[in-house]
């Protein structure tokens, strides 16, 4: 951020483990003043000078932006929804649309970077996904997954833009955080480990703190382009029971397609069929360009985040 004389950065999604990171990483430089924004003010403050209750949907972020003269972007906020059908035009409405409305108020009050945290999921779940996937792999979301499909078309859509801030765009492998629980750590909290028969299952982690400290070298160095951001490494599913000292329950993938399909049907369940892809093909993210054209190492690498989640 060395071209702006005193730059203030905008944080949208700040009161979740990522963006309370960032706060506390960005507080920590004199010159810089943050700018928190979620939707609610939380109980607890993340620990930015200012904060601002927003909605994606309806805020007056070009009213914003000039108030409080924002300079920088940091757009974190997102619905993760990870099951198709529900609420799916209003989840796609605050996702995209949101997306574009902020992004759109960047341009007309003159903000110089936007960083957006896209995901790893965006280049889908399929059989012929590279082991590790770099960032030149298309991106071919998973139709189960709308959280993937709108990563995918907000990046898309980003990329179409001629005018506007420097983009920097980090898609985010699975994060995780020491303690906390969430859809992909659900799949490890159970009496057994549920996998595939025949599919070694490989998750790569990266932990909140190293999402943060990308973020932060991003804004630092002005940077553009687009990211993977994962640990080194990946682990798979048995190593990570073996880890857990749990059984794992190896199952057929027909087998559980066509149990989930009529547990969909009878709306015994809200997964669908095509889920047990989520866990057959693992998108495992490429960090090299993270480190040599970025230039921004993660201090944790996959097993070394999970290792950090297990403690707590």
């Amino acid at each position: 951020m060395s071209d702006l004389a005193s730059p203030t950065v905008l944080i949208t999604g700040a009161a979740g483990l990522v963006g309370r990171a960032l706060c506390a990483r960005l507080q920590a430089q004199p010159s810089l003043q943050v700018v928190a924004s979620d939707l609610r003010r939380p109980a607890d403050d993340p620990g930015a000078q200012r904060f601002v209750a927003a909605d994606l949907a309806d805020a007056d972020w070009s009213g914003l932006l000039r108030e409080h003269r924002i300079t920088h972007v940091v757009h974190l906020a997102a619905v993760v929804a990870a099951q198709a059908g529900r609420d799916a035009d209003r989840i796609h409405a605050l996702e995209v649309g949101g997306t574009q409305r902020l992004y759109r108020a960047c341009v007309e009050t003159g903000v110089r970077q936007f960083v957006v945290a896209s995901s790893g999921a965006a280049y889908g779940y399929a059989p012929d996904l590279p082991v590790p996937v770099s960032e030149d792999f298309p991106l071919r979301p998973h139709p189960d997954f709308p959280y993937a499909a709108h990563k995918a078309e907000i990046e898309h859509w980003l990329a179409a833009q001629a005018d506007g801030p420097r983009r920097l765009v980090l898609r985010l492998c699975t994060v995780l955080a020491p303690g906390r629980s969430t859809p992909v750590t659900a799949l490890f909290e159970g009496r057994r480990i549920l996998g595939l028969r025949g599919h070694d299952s490989p998750f790569c982690f990266v932990h909140f703190d190293d999402v943060a400290g990308a973020i932060a070298h991003g804004l630092a160095t002005g940077a553009a382009g687009t990211y993977n951001v994962a640990g080194d490494g990946w682990m798979r599913l048995a190593e990570i029971a073996e880890r857990l000292h749990k059984p794992m329950l190896q199952l057929p993938p027909g087998l559980l397609r066509g149990a989930l399909r009529i547990a969909h049907a009878l709306r015994l369940s809200g997964y669908t069929a095509g889920q047990v892809d989520f866990l057959a093909y693992r998108p495992v993210l490429d960090n090299a360009r993270l480190k040599s054209a970025f230039g921004y190492t993660p201090r944790y690498d996959s097993r070394g985040a999970f290792e950090a989640w297990l403690r707590g």
